[in-house]
């Protein structure tokens, strides 16, 4: 062979559409409520050709996340062409089981659905705490109105009465303490 003229020639192959069985997507199987889940998108061709920023913004691709569970939505995954991917976040703010799909241009990716895990508040905690707390609630009524009791049967005695049977009144019927003193065993 002859080589040919202004050879070897550079050729440059821009990767197909993107095609959804191809492409990979990533993203978590288990979160707390209330937190974003970000998933991902590596998109690539049905012959396996990793998209290039060139060919993202070339193509408009359809590509969602659809989420059906506690809370359902779709959103729409964005391009970001730095990372040669695509990019949502959704918002699970119900503990409960989510199915999570990404969908390439009406193809389901590979890897999804996914099944995500939404865990919730530790119920047996906060019961727990409840009973913990009315227990107490309860323990200073039961006191207080012990307390309340003994007030009002101390305000109901008569005034004599409760000098005769006060240690601290200082005297013992009529006759003062200091004067009285125990019996003789020659009086009796």
């Amino acid at each position: 062979g002859v080589p040919l003229p202004d050879s070897p020639y550079r050729v440059h192959i821009e990767p197909d559409a993107l095609y959804g069985p191809a492409s990979i997507a990533t993203g978590p199987t288990a979160l707390s409520h209330g937190h974003d889940g970000t998933f991902w998108l590596r998109g690539t061709d049905r012959y396996g050709n990793d998209m290039t920023a060139s060919a993202m913004a070339a193509r408009s691709n359809n590509v969602s996340l659809i989420v059906s569970g506690p809370v359902s939505g779709t959103v729409v995954m964005a391009a970001e062409p730095a990372s040669l991917a695509w990019r949502a976040s959704f918002g699970f703010r119900k503990a409960g089981k989510y199915e999570v799909v990404v969908m390439v241009n009406g193809m389901s990716a590979r890897n999804s659905p996914f099944r995500v895990h939404v865990s919730g508040p530790n119920i047996g905690l906060i019961v727990g705490l409840v009973v913990a707390a009315v227990a107490i609630v309860l323990a200073i009524a039961v006191v207080v109105g012990f307390r309340l009791r003994a007030r009002r049967a101390a305000a109901r005695q008569r005034p004599d009465e409760t000098r005769l049977l006060s240690p601290t009144a200082g005297t013992y019927g009529s006759t003062p303490a200091s004067q009285v003193s125990p019996p003789s065993p020659t009086s009796a």
